[in-house]
C-alpha cells in the first residue's frame, strides 16, 4: 500500500443472484487495480465497516490515511445500503474515528444519492449532504477536509473502476411488463465525474 488509500467498502447484503456476481466481479478488480486501491468485502453496518477500514490500515507499516472511501451499493435520496438518512449523526461521527487524510473524499456510489426526495417526504435528503454535514470540519476536533459524492440519478459502474454514468430514470422490465421507477428533482443523464453533486463539510 501507499501512504494515501482509497477504499471501495461492498456490503455483505442486498444484493440478488445477478448483483452477487456483480459485486464479487467488482471486489476482485479492485483488489488487481493498483497497490493504493483497497476493496473492504462483507461488512455489515457501520461499526464492521469501521472495523475492517481501520484495521487494514494499521496492518500497513506505512500507516496510510484514508484518501477516499467509496460505497459501492443500492441506494435512493435516504439511503444506502444499511446506511439510513436518520443514523446520519452515528456514521459521521463513527467514520470521523477513521484516520482521514487531510483532504479526503466520500462517494455514496449508490443511485440518487446525491439527489432530495419530493418535498411531501418526511427525509429529504440528500444523503450525500447530510453525511457532509454530520462531519464538519472543526477546528481543534475534527480538522479533515472532505468532501461527499452523491449520484445525480440511476448509477452504473463505480468511480474507483470506472464505467460511471447517471441515467435520470430506470425502466425495470420483468415478464413482459415494465416498471418505471421515480424521477427524483434534479435527475440527470451523465456520464464520468458529472455523475455527482458534491457537498463540502466546511
Amino acid at each position: 500500500m501507499a501512504s494515501m488509500v482509497d477504499v471501495i467498502a461492498i456490503p455483505a447484503n442486498g444484493w440478488n443472484g445477478t448483483e452477487r456476481a456483480d459485486k464479487d466481479r467488482a471486489a476482485n478488480a479492485a483488489a488487481a487495480a493498483r497497490n493504493d486501491l483497497l476493496a473492504v468485502t462483507g461488512y455489515v453496518e457501520i461499526d464492521d465497516l469501521v472495523s475492517k477500514v481501520a484495521a487494514a490500515l494499521a496492518a500497513d507499516p506505512q500507516s496510510p490515511c484514508l484518501r477516499s472511501l467509496e460505497i459501492h451499493a443500492h441506494g435512493n435520496p435516504v439511503q444506502v445500503d444499511d446506511f439510513l438518512a436518520w443514523e446520519r449523526a452515528e456514521w459521521g461521527r463513527k467514520l470521523k474515528t477513521l484516520n482521514w487524510c487531510d483532504q479526503a473524499e466520500i462517494y455514496l456510489a449508490g443511485c440518487n444519492t446525491g439527489l432530495e426526495m419530493p418535498p411531501s417526504y418526511g427525509w429529504p435528503g440528500p444523503l450525500a449532504r447530510d453525511l457532509a454535514t454530520n462531519m464538519a470540519f472543526t477546528q481543534g476536533q475534527f480538522e479533515v477536509r472532505i468532501t461527499v459524492y452523491g449520484s445525480a440519478g440511476y448509477l452504473y459502474g463505480a468511480r474507483a473502476l470506472g464505467g460511471l454514468r447517471t441515467i435520470r430514470q430506470y425502466v425495470q422490465k420483468k415478464g413482459g411488463r415494465k416498471k418505471f421507477w421515480n424521477i427524483y428533482p434534479g435527475a440527470r443523464d451523465a456520464n464520468g465525474t458529472d455523475v455527482w453533486n458534491a457537498f463540502r463539510n466546511w
